[in-house]
């Protein structure tokens, strides 16, 4: 978007951004390297509350993308954070296609090769994966196997793609070290009051302590309880909680012990669902569910039974989105903006999309009222396709039984989700929507996992047999060559851990 005269406004001078998790930290960093003239300042409230996206431990592929782009790169964060690779998710008693998975990378056109076979091809070292339109990543993780992706177009692992795991604290303080080398300074403070212009922007926040933080920037980065926002009166939010399933999260009294494997595991169970993510710090277990359905005490009882995890600490969930989060000089990130459940790890996801939105339409000091506006635009297009798509894995045609799905059989779907549906069951295609972020390979999987069947494409229907085959044989092929040239994955990682110290 152009603006008469923005090209002449003085850029923004001072940045204020309240918060202390990764997203307030990551945010800093961006804006460092895109206004390098500019004082950044961070000053870190208590710690929020339900801050789904600064709990994250990992995310969708796009996440390694914005490390690299804050200098943070691959090796510095095995070294310095623990991470490890995840090639897909599986999902256990979700539906009909037991268990199902959502890799990571390029998918094959479901409606050439066939829809959810679920069948093995009965070869040596063979995954029943691979006769699935889910990629090679979904078969190598269903085995343990990893192997790195290559930029060769005729190789069998240009089709790959992986995230990253973290631990969430060592992440915090890498984050602190490469802002404060950036030139971000901070320190803690409690907003109790904001002083505002007649026309509402904001001149400064006055601390508990009595300090006054004047700049011309600020960003709201203290949870979904949007501090910022909420003393400015301006934190109108969207409900989401008719359509999405969770609005509580268990987690273990302990760390459960630590594990490496290139999968993580979606188990769905009557009181809700329990994710189980290995790391090298330690294997992340969460149980999600909802308070109108499944109380806390079965709750509990449903994580021991399930992880023989001690029941720890639940954490809120607050499902919804503010209606602009770019209001006077004020602009929420992470939960501050969006809030909901992390199932499909897409709330840092979301978070980082956020920022580098923020980034490419970053004001002046002058703040202009069409700058607000689409931002604003995109912002809510953006978190309302991340909601669709977590809402999506609700979508069953077939529910599980128990107290938790019989309230998701309740759930509303809102108007883009339900065009999502209904296209890929007519048409076998996906509708373009403005700031989707999720990739197109991982909602085809996911529309094919919960079992939608794709309808008839068109373009495909005189598709002659004999190339329908050639295209399944190849995707099996493929498929086989990506499994033959993978090693287990706690043997790659040891050795590219010796390799990184040696």
């Amino acid at each position: 978007m152009t603006v008469a005269g923005a090209a002449s406004r003085p850029a923004l001078a001072r940045i204020a951004i309240f918060g202390g998790g990764p997203v307030a930290l990551s945010a800093a960093l961006v804006l460092a390297r895109t206004l390098p003239g500019a004082q950044i300042r961070v000053i870190v409230p208590r710690e929020p509350q339900g801050a789904i996206a600064d709990m994250a431990h990992t995310g969708l592929p796009m996440l390694a993308r914005f490390f690299e782009r804050v200098g943070l790169d691959e090796d510095m964060l095995l070294t310095r954070t623990g991470a490890t690779h995840r090639l897909a998710c599986r999902y256990r008693g979700w539906g009909p296609n037991d268990p199902w998975f959502t890799g990571h990378g390029a998918a094959p056109n479901p409606a050439l090769i066939g829809g959810f076979v679920g069948q093995g091809s009965g070869r040596a070292g063979a995954s029943a994966e691979m006769d699935r339109p889910a990629g090679p990543a979904a078969a190598l993780a269903a085995l343990g196997r990893f192997a790195e992706p290559s930029d060769d177009p005729a190789s069998p692992l240009s089709d790959l793609d992986y995230a990253l795991r973290i631990d969430p604290g060592a992440y915090v303080r890498l984050l602190m070290s490469a802002a404060q080398g950036a030139g971000v300074t901070g320190g803690p403070g409690e907003p109790v009051a904001l002083d505002r212009d007649p026309a509402g922007m904001i001149r400064s926040v006055r601390l508990a302590n009595g300090e006054e933080v004047a700049a011309d920037l600020y960003l709201d980065c203290t949870g979904p309880g949007a501090r910022l926002f909420a003393l400015a009166q301006a934190d109108q939010r969207q409900d989401w909680t008719s359509q999405l399933g969770c609005d509580r999260l268990m987690l273990p009294a302990r760390p459960a012990q630590p594990m490496t494997a290139p999968v993580d595991d979606w188990v769905a169970v009557p009181e809700g669902w329990i994710s189980v993510s290995p790391g090298r710090d330690r294997t992340h277990l969460m149980l999600g569910y909802a308070s109108a359905a499944t109380t806390d005490d079965a709750a509990a009882a449903a994580l021991a039974r399930t992880t023989g995890a001690e029941p720890g600490p639940i954490v809120p969930v607050r499902p919804g989105r503010l209606n602009d989060p770019f209001q006077f000089n004020l602009v929420a990130l992470g939960d501050a903006a969006a809030s909901l459940e992390p199932l499909g790890w897409t709330n840092l996801h979301l978070a980082m999309g956020q920022i580098d939105l923020l980034a490419e339409l970053l004001p002046g000091r002058d703040i202009i009222p069409q700058e607000r506006a689409e931002y604003n635009r995109r912002a809510g297009m953006l978190a309302d396709r991340v909601r669709d798509y977590v809402a999506a894995h609700y979508a069953l045609p077939g529910l599980p039984a128990g107290p938790f799905w019989t309230r998701v059989g309740t759930l509303d779907r809102s108007e883009s989700l339900a065009r999502t549906l209904g296209e890929f069951t007519r048409r076998a295609r996906l509708p373009y929507f403005e700031e989707d972020s999720v990739p197109r390979d991982l909602w085809l999987q996911l529309l094919l996992g919960i079992g939608m069947t794709p309808g008839a494409n068109g373009r495909l229907l005189g598709t002659p047999d004999a190339e329908r085959q050639a295209a399944q044989q190849a995707h099996r092929l493929g498929v086989e060559a990506a499994i033959a040239s993978a090693r287990p994955y706690s043997a790659w990682l040891q050795d590219r851990l010796v390799r990184q110290t040696g």
